[in-house]
């Protein structure tokens, strides 16, 4: 709702470097006082020339006029008439009120798409990660019961707990568990490739368990089926004699 003043007298005028109402519509007019208005001492004086509404506006404005310049502007709000938004007001005000919708679904739209953003560089960011710590893990799976795609993550919120110095230290130590075990008697008990000494008996058992395993028609024996049945022959419990030989001599070599 929009208010219209009228017949006020404005003794000063300011003029800002800002406006602080900036949807506002003002209209100044000038009074024209090229001709010397008329002076009444009183409002009897006045009434004898005109009628009582014209002889308070002349009263007023004399009253104005001696007081003088420079003082606050006095707005007489009695005469203040409310009334309805004129069309040209009402229609900017609309257009304002759109406009600003747009541009707050437009505000709206683009934190949307930059938090989406910022989503998929973050998934990004953490399947890269993921690859690079299973790859790690990968390195481990010496160790019993590592299996990359499960160790790596674990690896992960490990690392993400502790200092670049405190990563290094922990990644060593990891790589000496490794060693160990692949140093150990039961890595090449089970993995009679990597080195023959104080497992060739056990690698003999465990080729003869495979070469029965081939020659089996189906259904096929498992391995465990397999060595049992090679290690219950001749070779076989002779074998095992000199296995539990050298586990003993390795155990000694450890105390």
């Amino acid at each position: 709702m929009a208010n219209r003043i009228r017949d006020l007298w404005l003794r000063a005028i300011g003029l800002v470097d800002q406006g602080a109402n900036q949807e506002s519509k003002v209209v100044l007019t000038k009074r024209d006082d090229t001709q010397k208005m008329t002076e009444y001492s009183s409002m009897d004086e006045c009434l004898k020339v005109h009628d009582e509404g014209k002889c308070k506006e002349l009263m007023a404005a004399m009253k104005t006029q001696s007081a003088g310049t420079g003082q606050t502007v006095i707005l007489d709000l009695t005469k203040v008439e409310e009334r309805m938004p004129d069309n040209d007001v009402a229609k900017a005000l609309a257009e304002a009120k759109a406009e600003a919708e747009s541009v707050k679904k437009a505000l709206a739209d683009a934190q949307a798409e930059a938090k989406a953003a910022r989503d998929a560089v973050a998934k990004m960011e953490d399947d890269r990660l993921r690859q690079v710590y299973i790859a790690k893990a990968k390195e481990l799976t010496d160790l019993p019961g590592v299996n990359p795609d499960d160790f790596g993550p674990l690896l992960r919120k490990a690392h993400a707990g502790m200092t670049p110095e405190e990563q290094g230290k922990f990644d060593a130590v990891l790589r000496g568990a490794v060693k160990v075990a692949q140093d150990s008697l039961l890595f090449r008990e089970l993995n009679p490739a990597t080195g023959t000494a104080g497992g060739d008996a056990y690698a003999k058992l465990t080729a003869k368990a495979n070469a029965l395993i081939e020659k089996s028609a189906a259904p096929q024996p498992t391995f465990e089926q397999a060595f049992a049945k090679v290690s219950d022959t001749a070779d076989g419990r002779k074998l095992l004699e000199e296995y539990e030989k050298e586990r003993s001599d390795a155990a000694r070599r450890v105390r």
